[in-house]
């Protein structure tokens, strides 16, 4: 069970938040796995938008807004998920590879795993949130109660403080080589990725279309 924290916003509502409703994301609720969507508010959305009530209206991130994904996703449900996977809302998903790529790890253990680099910004390397931020649950528990004990900070942009959470705590940080913080630029990226960030919602339907297309064809000619 994986259970998908997407940040979104509601100006993005009839755009990116619905292209991932039509695509990857209902791939993944068909698996059985839960998919939630925060947002300012959830005025017209479907019941899997869950307001937070900031007042930074911007889906690039804030500290309010994560804090308050990652609580209910660890709280929401009786039967816990594995894996809490945090994305936004321009990031494409291929939920069959992902479930692939999960299978080594330990539901258990207190580990971050994504795209995690240095960078000449900033002396603490991080993990990028836009193409997937991976927490087993050991990871995402353990993470909410350091947050509840005042060991992590607020920096202001939630891919920093997830990890920094993390990293402050003497975790290392896992790398995951499938989680692309990009577009696709060429073939073998679209081979082996599992998430592609910074899409518009047509190039949404467009990567689902190239994934899922000629499949779908194939079995309604049968």
């Amino acid at each position: 069970m994986v259970t998908f924290v997407v940040l979104t916003s509601d100006v993005f509502k009839e755009t990116r938040t619905k292209a991932v409703r039509e695509t990857w994301a209902k791939r993944a609720v068909d698996m059985g796995w839960r998919v939630f969507y925060y947002s300012e508010t959830d005025m017209g959305s479907p019941h899997d938008t869950i307001a937070t009530h900031e007042s930074d209206a911007s889906s690039l991130g804030n500290d309010i807004k994560q804090w308050k994904a990652w609580k209910h996703a660890q709280k929401c449900c009786s039967h816990r998920s594995d894996f809490y996977i945090k994305v936004d809302d321009d990031t494409y998903v291929n939920v069959e590879r992902m479930e692939k790529m999960l299978l080594p790890y330990d539901p258990e253990s207190v580990a971050i795993l994504g795209q995690c680099i240095g960078t000449p910004w900033n002396p603490k390397p991080f993990c990028g949130g836009g193409a997937g931020i991976i927490l087993p649950r050991g990871g995402l528990d353990k993470m909410m109660e350091w947050y509840e004990n005042k060991q992590c900070i607020d920096y202001g942009h939630n891919d920093l403080t997830t990890s920094f959470c993390f990293f402050d705590n003497n975790v290392t940080y896992t790398l995951v080589a499938e989680l692309y913080p990009e577009k696709p630029t060429v073939w073998q990226e679209m081979v082996k990725g599992a998430t592609f960030h910074h899409l518009s919602h047509q190039d949404m339907y467009d990567m689902h279309q190239v994934f899922y297309g000629s499949e779908r064809i194939k079995k309604d000619t049968k």
